[in-house]
């Protein structure tokens, strides 16, 4: 059951001794990342940390080195070994192993202190990290390896050395071009366009970064979101499993499972039924509600958002359409698959009668922080309020590159969450006002922005100009029609 390729912990240590201790892993190790192909679980062993990323069975591995999705990872991470080429350390692999009554198969890697490469870009170190990221593509190049799979979160930064944490998708050939558009797709957040033609003319020569590639890649995320359905009765709905975890979810850390929901929607149901939830807002458009539900043996703040037709001619339609929930959480996925910083969706849920969706709601959970409405901006430091009006401008402009724009930006439906390495960052709360991005709707996103940023009474010109220069970097401020029109 245990395939080892490099020495175990202790010499005194047996593989069947290892494997023993692995079967209490549910109960001694601690799940600390929970991601669409696999679960990352730590545990302490013999005075060293250990990480188990287990793989379920029927999830399939992008991977050509090795057979199986654990296989593969065990095999990139063996012949990266091999060539020198910085990735953390596999102990061995587990094929049929069973994990929390669950069964799979799991690779075993030593563990070491660091923190993913999209949570370290945003430091002081940016530029050595990219010179690190660069250096690293460059060997896996020469090695004549590539990877389907490269992204930020794939790479761990240890003091000062840059290591790749998954191997799963590690491919023979060289690292095509195709390869390195998917990475410039997925590090957008978190590295300028300067940046990442910086790192394709190291890797590919003297030539422009080719137009990116959305569509296709945005394609691939949402065919891989890991999301799950329930039926209760007269409700049915999708939840939330798996997913890449963002700094202000706890959820996002977990895997969720159909047992959680189907214990906690009865008691969520009548809660909401009973008015028994805090009412953050109640109008003609329907109700906003907060409270807490258990999932994963752990309490999650939750927003609950019930729609309600204000107009006739809506329920008339919704015949003929999704409910207004189903289509608020599906607009929300469609901005997390862009890599936007927006809330995390947890469930959806809709009754319908007749084929007519007579009731739905969509369940989220809350982002730490008040909202840029609210925000007192005096507590920021120039430096950070700059930066984070710069971010509101980018995360705008990033939503029009991909082919949609936010018709409802107001001030209201941003959060202001105090990340713990970056300083003040933005994230959207409400993704209702997504729509594809025509002529008509261009800058409507920054001018809606803008507009109600005016009634805060500590907003600036200042600080207008950062969202402004912050969603068009290249342009002079009177070059940018939304200045013109919109600053205060």
């Amino acid at each position: 059951m245990l395939a080892a390729s490099s020495p175990l912990p202790s010499a005194a240590v047996t593989p069947q001794d290892f494997e023993n201790q692995l079967r209490a892993l549910d109960r001694i190790g601690t799940r600390v990342r929970v991601g669409p192909r696999r679960e990352t679980w730590r545990f302490d062993y013999n005075d060293r940390p250990h990480y188990l990323h287990f793989y379920r069975r029927g999830k399939v591995g992008t991977g050509r080195i090795g057979t199986g999705a654990a296989a593969a990872e065990f095999a990139g991470l063996t012949t990266l070994q091999e060539l020198k080429i910085p990735a953390i350390r596999g102990v061995g692999l587990l094929a049929g192993f069973t994990l929390a009554g669950e069964k799979g198969d799991a690779v075993i890697t030593l563990g070491v202190d660091g923190v993913r490469l999209n949570e370290a870009l945003n430091r002081n170190t940016h530029r050595q990290l990219l010179l690190q990221m660069i250096d690293w593509l460059r060997r896996l190049r020469d090695a004549e390896l590539g990877h389907d799979d490269l992204r930020p979160e794939s790479f761990l930064v240890v003091g000062d050395e840059l290591l790749l944490a998954d191997a799963a998708a590690l491919t023979k050939g060289g690292l095509s071009r195709l390869q390195l558009q998917a990475f410039a797709h997925r590090a957008e957040p978190w590295l300028s366009r300067a940046d990442r033609l910086r790192v394709w003319r190291a890797l590919v020569g003297d030539e422009d970064l080719p137009p990116p590639r959305y569509a296709e890649f945005i394609r691939k995320d949402q065919r891989e979101l890991d999301i799950g359905t329930i039926d209760a009765g007269d409700w049915k709905g999708r939840f939330r499993r798996g997913g890449n975890a963002v700094p202000w979810s706890i959820a996002s850390k977990m895997r969720i499972e159909l047992a959680d929901w189907q214990r906690e929607w009865p008691r969520l149901l009548a809660l909401i039924n009973a008015d028994g939830l805090d009412v953050l807002k109640r109008d003609s458009s329907g109700d906003i509600l907060s409270g807490v539900v258990s999932l994963a043996g752990r309490p999650i703040d939750i927003i609950v958002k019930r729609p309600k037709n204000k107009f006739w001619y809506r329920s008339l339609l919704n015949v003929f359409r999704r409910s207004r929930a189903r289509r608020l959480w599906d607009k929300t996925w469609s901005l997390i698959v862009r890599n936007i910083a927006v809330e995390v969706p947890l469930l959806v849920m809709e009754r319908r009668t007749l084929g007519y969706p007579a009731d739905s709601l969509a369940v989220f959970e809350r982002v730490p922080g008040p909202t840029l409405a609210a925000v007192d901006l005096d507590t920021m430091t120039a430096n950070e309020r700059d930066t984070f009006f710069r971010r509101c401008g980018k995360l705008l402009r990033r939503i029009e590159d991909t082919g949609l724009t936010h018709t409802d930006a107001k001030s209201t439906n941003w959060i202001v969450f105090q990340h713990p390495f970056n300083g003040p960052t933005p994230v959207l709360v409400d993704a209702y006002g997504i729509r594809k991005l025509n002529a008509f709707l261009q800058l409507f996103g920054i001018r809606r922005l803008l507009r109600a940023m005016k009634t805060h009474p500590q907003y600036t010109p200042a600080d207008s100009l950062a969202i402004c220069l912050g969603f068009s970097p290249q342009k002079k401020p009177g070059e940018v029609p939304a200045v013109e029109d919109e600053h205060a």
